[in-house]
């Protein structure tokens, strides 16, 4: 039987601080010193559970409520948890979370990606 030797997330992927911005939107200091800002309507709708997933399949909105935090927390080296209005709770692991950052470099990287999957040089 083999071992399943479980690595530490590189810095990029460590959250380390959160933080409320507004009324409406969660600030995560990633490890590597970026900075990302989330708003809870993302969030939520970007929510990787399977309730979730149907809900998008289907076209639907969320209620109001199920909108609004009323906790969060931060898992060292795992990710977040956030608890909604609607006694939702939503697991993002630090990984998937990262790369939802909507800033404009984490965008440009995102969609450089989706051009050239493979990494080949342009030429």
């Amino acid at each position: 039987m083999e071992l399943n030797v479980i690595q530490p997330l590189p810095e990029k992927f460590q959250p380390l601080w959160l933080s409320q911005v507004g009324r409406y939107a969660l600030g995560v200091d990633w490890g590597d010193h970026h900075h990302s800002i989330y708003s809870f309507d993302l969030l939520r709708s970007l929510c990787p559970c399977k309730g979730c997933l149907e809900v998008r399949q289907k076209n639907q909105t969320f209620p109001p409520a199920a909108v609004q935090p009323v906790e969060i927390r931060r898992f060292p080296g795992q990710g977040v948890s956030v608890k909604w209005a609607d006694a939702h709770e939503s697991l993002y692991g630090a990984e998937y979370l990262r790369n939802l950052c909507p800033c404009a470099t984490c965008s440009e990287a995102v969609q450089a990606r989706h051009q050239n999957p493979l990494g080949n040089p342009k030429g």
